[in-house]
């Protein structure tokens, strides 16, 4: 589907990440030292952070939203979306208690949206119909602590997935416009998946079970799995092919690219395959691991908050991954204020 949606920006984006790190030496404790360094120059992934317990995605993106609350008239705000798959609870939606948290208007519509690495996106394109409705703005909230859901014992997610949190404001703004993309493969779902826990496979003492799945891989079905190779695959071809389309359809490129932060050797083959300026790439996978929701947000506050010589005003996001989905957003971040990366 695409859409454009005009007369709408992005006034504000922070983000927000665990103090704790888990790094080389974490993995080398597992996996040996000759693994654990394969491993990392594989993936250019160094650290991921980690949340500690009790601490959750809604915690991450609350302490991101009030850094933008901070300078914001809080009574304009008539939408709250949370996307994550992480939630506080099962029910009630997570968006409700951050309405609270946050002293929202009990005017403020609330949203709970399950997403992954298209989350951004998409939020984007949810909160956007909603600002362009109304006189007020939007707070989007996306984040997860996925570090929760895998497996100490599964060397490929281990220096893989990390925990983050962020915020962004969207309201109206004139002669702005934000054109999206977005396609579903949901055959493709069992790539990346936790199996159990859910309606479908209720949690039980045989889907707790740890064992050994792959060769030195041991996981439970009520942990992460990700078929690494699938998601290789799709993102080189389904997700390179439309960023291909949506590039050649404008008069000119994209001055600003941020992918979704799979890992950096995913990030880099797309950049090459399509013959793109890796000048004009964004890449934090190394310092934060793949945040899943919100490493497009995360992206952006890393590299563009210290005001360094990137042109801004066309900025294309590609969100790929579980769904499987890819999500595609061309927008103009000149005017929006980005703050550094905070940790919790």
């Amino acid at each position: 589907m695409k859409v454009t949606i005009n007369n709408i920006g992005i006034k504000a984006i922070s983000a927000v990440v665990p103090k704790q790190k888990r790094g080389y030496d974490d993995l080398a404790k597992i996996v040996g030292e000759k693994e654990a360094r394969r491993i990392c120059q594989n993936t250019g992934i160094d650290f991921v952070r980690v949340s500690k317990e009790g601490e959750t995605a809604a915690d991450l993106c609350e302490a991101a939203a009030r850094r933008i609350l901070e300078e914001t008239d809080v009574s304009k705000i008539v939408g709250l979306i949370f996307v994550s798959q992480t939630p506080d609870y099962k029910i009630p939606a997570t968006s409700c208690v951050l309405q609270h948290k946050l002293g929202l208007p009990s005017t403020t519509v609330c949203y709970d949206v399950n997403s992954g690495c298209t989350a951004f996106v998409k939020g984007l394109h949810l909160a956007s119909m909603i600002a362009s409705t109304t006189q007020g703005d939007v707070l989007l909230l996306v984040g997860d602590t996925m570090t929760k859901h895998v497996s100490p014992k599964d060397h490929s997610l281990y220096l893989l997935m990390g925990d983050a949190g962020s915020a962004a404001l969207i309201s109206q703004a004139s002669g702005k416009k934000m054109e999206f993309n977005l396609q579903t493969y949901g055959e493709n779902y069992s790539s990346l998946i936790i199996p159990a826990g859910g309606n479908r496979l209720p949690s039980s003492s045989s889907t707790s079970e740890v064992v050994e799945c792959e060769k030195g891989n041991w996981r439970s079905q009520e942990h992460l799995y990700m078929d690494g190779m699938a998601i290789m695959l799709f993102a080189l071809s389904k997700v390179t092919s439309l960023v291909a389309e949506e590039i050649r359809a404008k008069q000119s490129p994209p001055n600003l690219y941020v992918f979704h932060q799979a890992n950096e050797f995913i990030v880099n083959s797309m950049i090459k395959n399509l013959k793109l300026d890796v000048n004009k790439r964004l890449l934090s996978v190394k310092e934060y691991g793949n945040t899943g929701p919100a490493s497009i947000p995360l992206a952006i506050c890393d590299s563009l908050s210290t005001g360094t010589g990137y042109q801004k005003d066309s900025v294309l996001m590609v969100g790929f991954g579980i769904g499987l989905a890819i999500a595609t957003v061309i927008t103009d971040l000149t005017d929006t204020l980005i703050y550094p990366v905070m940790e919790s």
